[in-house]
């Protein structure tokens, strides 16, 4: 849905305490869907 209507997101987990604060202040954590084209880390 997100990538249909070209809406990046960031999707984390709830389990770790301070993980909503993080993805609030930016911090990368979890997974960023977006209509980008994919990249691997080297």
């Amino acid at each position: 849905m997100a990538r249909d209507n070209k809406k990046r997101i960031r999707v984390f987990g709830l389990e770790e305490p301070g993980n909503v604060t993080r993805a609030l202040v930016g911090d990368e954590i979890g997974t960023l869907v977006s209509t980008a084209e994919s990249r691997v880390a080297e």
